[in-house]
């Protein structure tokens, strides 16, 4: 799942079509995330931040994607010390969702938590759904009657931090997924345009 990293250029402004997100004036969303401290923090608003949320008792993968897929820009509060291994958890599942970030059109998603039974999901109904199932390997449900034709599938699996590619489904109704491994896991649907 690599995707070419850009790095933002210029300052940052709310992005107008979705403000949620944030542009550096080329016209893409950028998802904002990163970690700090209480010295170089500043509130810009439609974020989730470890430090206003729980201090620095909390923070993994699976709220850093809980967040995301909710439409969060996550902030993840460091400690200057040394750091408990499930903070790390965290720092990947941000990388993640970077990656994502830059391979969607996060523009056009927002949270559509009745759409998947996890109620985690970012979508533009009918073309693109990255949903989340934070629990174990487990059935659960998608909303696909917004898009007719077939939708290919992806499946990250965050603990392990690999893809792998799922069964092409036909959209037009609620669907049923089971994870392909154990642990949290994200699926992508992204409609193909075209009919099985």
């Amino acid at each position: 799942m690599s995707a070419p990293h850009r790095a933002a250029t210029g300052p940052l402004h709310l992005l107008k079509s979705n403000t949620r997100y944030f542009t550096d004036g080329s016209g893409r969303a950028i998802f904002l995330t990163g970690t700090h401290n209480w010295n170089n923090f500043q509130d810009t608003g439609h974020r989730a931040d470890t430090g206003h949320l729980c201090g620095h008792v909390c923070g993994d993968n699976v709220w850093v994607w809980k967040s995301s897929t909710r439409g969060l820009n996550v902030l993840f509060m460091e400690e200057l010390t040394p750091s408990p291994t499930w903070h790390d958890s965290a720092r990947v599942g941000m990388g993640q969702v970077r990656l994502f970030c830059e391979r969607v059109n996060l523009a056009e998603l927002t949270p559509h938590e009745a759409l998947a039974s996890t109620a985690y999901c970012l979508a533009k109904p009918g073309l693109e759904y990255v949903v989340f199932q934070p629990g174990g390997r487990g059935e659960f449900s998608v909303n696909l009657s917004d898009g007719a034709g077939a939708f290919a599938a992806e499946w990250l699996d965050v603990n392990r931090d690999t893809t792998s590619k799922g069964e092409t489904v036909e959209g037009g109704e609620h669907r049923v997924f089971r994870t392909p491994f154990p642990g949290p896991a994200v699926l992508y649907l992204k409609s193909t345009g075209a009919s099985r």
